[in-house]
């Protein structure tokens, strides 16, 4: 139960951090900039996410087929890690000059990887080793310094003057905060960076198959109707973020009933019937905070937007979108815990495809308010397709 509950903390402290950075580049940026930052954080969660598939989760898997008897270095992973990191950085610096963003922001963006694949190689190799309380200490760490940064007003005001320096600044705190771990370390084993990337294949084809295609949408959206539409977008989507850290802690909650009771043998699991008032309370959380900024006159919105709230359209579209999110969680950890790995892929892709697809429709029909309805719909439509999966699944 200890371990349960500071692996939540570590996965509510992670889900803080970003959201907070999100907010506060949202209050201090006009919308044309803040637009071109959520184009770049996205480009930095997408290349986070591809160095944990090439490294992070290939060490756990090594360790679960081979049986070592000591786990991995954590440090020897986290460097394993910054150096995917830095191959991702310099292929997204390439990308991202097709983009709004300043050949500089481009640059900072993906120099800013290697120091975040570190924070998250480190923080992954902790929880999979039985050392919750680092991970989760470390993750707190890392959200108070990044309430530090945007909230201090003379680091703020350079940490929140471009986009790159947003993401400079997020990725620097992650590394304080792991660097504070260093002499730590308990692991003994080793495997070559290699190894783990030739494991990580499966995992790297899954994350491209829905983040990577989800990546590609939002930047063809956001060359469409230009960085202040996708500004207008982003500013909705960043006013119910903050219900994002529910939706984890759903699946992670999700997940781990699931494994558990399937590991037991002795209760006949019906996916429907699974921990429904759970499920019903986070898939309402968006559409309540939605319902609540309404009926307050949009004082949630001021919040965190001050004075540049978005239209009522990308304010309902965000909600509609996380709440596609929410709805996907219970059958994302259903499949999980099932070890369906092939299933899982086809189904992240239908996701991924799901959302580019509408996104861009979207955004060339309706311009900004297409793109902001068309990431709802999406969203809507890979929930549906990850159910039909899920009830595809015997218990």
């Amino acid at each position: 139960m200890r371990a349960q509950s500071l692996v939540f903390v570590d996965q509510a402290s992670s889900s803080a951090g970003n959201f907070l950075l999100v907010a506060g580049a949202a209050h201090a940026m006009d919308l044309p900039t803040f637009g071109r930052f959520s184009l770049g954080y996205l480009a930095a969660q997408f290349g986070l996410e591809l160095s944990r598939a090439l490294v992070a989760e290939p060490a756990q898997l090594l360790e679960a087929e081979s049986g070592l008897d000591t786990s991995l270095k954590a440090m020897l992973v986290a460097r394993h890690a910054a150096a995917v990191g830095l191959l991702i950085g310099a292929v997204l610096a390439v990308v991202l000059v097709g983009t709004d963003l300043a050949v500089v922001d481009g640059l900072l963006i993906a120099a800013s990887l290697p120091a975040l694949a570190w924070f998250e190689g480190f923080r992954h190799r902790s929880l999979v080793s039985y050392r919750e309380g680092r991970a989760a200490l470390a993750s707190t760490l890392w959200a108070v310094l990044v309430v530090g940064v945007i909230a201090i007003p003379p680091v703020s005001d350079v940490v929140l003057d471009t986009p790159g320096s947003a993401v400079a600044g997020w990725a620097a705190c992650a590394l304080v905060a792991s660097a504070c771990f260093i002499g730590l370390d308990v692991g003994h084993g080793s495997a070559s960076l290699l190894e783990l990337c030739q494991r990580g294949r499966r995992f790297a084809t899954e994350t491209l198959a829905d983040r990577g295609i989800i990546f590609l949408g939002l930047g063809l959206g956001s060359w469409i109707v230009g960085a202040s539409e996708f500004g207008l977008v982003s500013a909705g989507r960043a006013v119910f973020a903050a219900t994002n850290v529910a939706i984890v802690a759903l699946l992670l909650l999700l997940t781990t009933h699931f494994i558990r009771a399937r590991a037991s043998g002795s209760v006949e699991l019906d996916f429907w019937r699974e921990s429904p008032a759970l499920r019903l309370a986070v898939l309402a959380l968006p559409l309540a905070l939605f319902a609540l900024d309404q009926l307050s006159g949009n004082a949630i919105a001021r919040l965190f937007l001050g004075d540049r709230q978005p239209p009522t359209i990308f304010l309902a579209a965000a909600a509609v979108f996380f709440t596609g999110v929410a709805a996907a969680a219970a059958p994302r950890a259903w499949i999980r815990a099932s070890g369906r790995d092939v299933e899982a892929v086809r189904l992240r892709a239908s996701n991924g495809l799901a959302v580019a697809t509408a996104a861009v429709v979207g955004a060339l029909t309706f311009d900004g308010e297409g793109l902001a309805v068309g990431l709802a719909v999406g969203s809507i439509l890979g929930a549906g397709a990850w159910h039909v999966g899920a009830t595809r699944i015997p218990a």
